[in-house]
């Protein structure tokens, strides 16, 4: 799961973006463990886990503002403010 959090941190939010991405970029490749799931599969595991994956996503901004590696001010997460 940790590659669609790298997707999001580098601007690839759709799902046959984040599949090709996998396959050409070495960095999501390797974030991937060399798996590469398709576009459906990439889709339905958001689907599935939306409300773990917001809360993973929240966790990882505060651990990263607590590193001071990240200034937090107004973030949006599906249109939601955080």
């Amino acid at each position: 799961m940790s590659w669609l959090f790298y997707a999001s941190a580098t601007g690839v939010f759709s799902s046959r973006k984040i599949e090709k991405a996998i396959y050409d970029f070495l960095s999501f490749r390797f974030i991937a463990g060399n798996l590469h799931p398709d576009h459906d599969t990439i889709t339905n595991f958001r689907k599935t886990f939306l409300s773990e994956i917001k809360g993973l996503f929240v966790q990882q901004l505060s651990i990263a503002h607590e590193a001071g590696v990240l200034n937090l001010g107004n973030i949006s997460i599906d249109g939601s403010k955080i």
